[in-house]
């Protein structure tokens, strides 16, 4: 079942729209995209890609025969996964040749080379959306966060919170949002510091992988 939330902020422009709707098919995000110059923004772990747990079940007795590895943080995870869905690479790269499309991740270490990989794995490059900022580095509160060919690294930091600092270093100010992420506190977090810029958005809570 569909859930919606909307959300009118009244301010001294009118009212700004925020939403947030729970899809299972990344096939619908396009039809959220209701104006010209959209900013459309994924989160990667189980929203484009998810842990092939097969894969790694196998290897875990193996793993298991050394107790300095924890298997339930293993780093390996980073590398076992598939796509979401099928047709993700259709899907993204359509999006791509009409809207900006880049990716908001929480990177606990705030690394973003092994995001780079996955994307690069299942034959996804989001550099093309601000080709003139290939690398940045943004103050957070609670440290610091990396943005890094398309692809955003929040370390510690709130999704919402980065994603305003990085829209306000390069000067950038889109006619709407949509952000898609399996994390219902994570679409919140975004909505939250994007109504503080007054910027409409559209949150798109994907469950079909993980629902959080």
């Amino acid at each position: 079942m569909k859930k919606i939330i909307i959300i009118a902020i009244l301010g001294n422009f009118g009212s700004i729209w925020a939403k947030i709707i729970e899809i299972k098919d990344l096939n619908q995000v396009e039809h959220f995209i209701d104006s010209e110059n959209p900013l459309i923004i994924f989160d990667m772990a189980n929203t484009l890609i998810k842990l092939d747990k097969s894969k790694f079940d196998e290897m875990v007795p193996f793993i298991k025969k050394f107790p300095e590895f924890d298997t339930e943080n293993l780093k390996l995870k980073w590398f076992i996964y598939n796509p979401s869905q099928g047709n993700v690479k259709n899907i993204i790269q359509d999006l791509q040749n009409k809207y900006k499309v880049i990716i908001l991740t929480s990177c606990k270490n705030g690394e973003p080379f092994y995001k780079l990989y996955q994307a690069n794995k299942i034959g996804l490059d989001f550099n093309q959306a601000f080709p003139d900022f290939p690398l940045i580095k943004l103050e957070g509160s609670n440290g610091e966060s990396v943005f890094d060919n398309g692809i955003i690294c929040c370390g510690k930091n709130s999704k919402g919170e980065v994603l305003q600092k990085f829209l306000e270093k390069i000067d950038y100010m889109p006619s709407s949002i949509i952000f898609v992420d399996n994390n219902l506190q994570k679409v919140k977090s975004v909505e939250s510091y994007m109504q503080k810029m007054k910027i409409p958005i559209t949150g798109l809570w994907y469950t079909r992988i993980h629902r959080t």
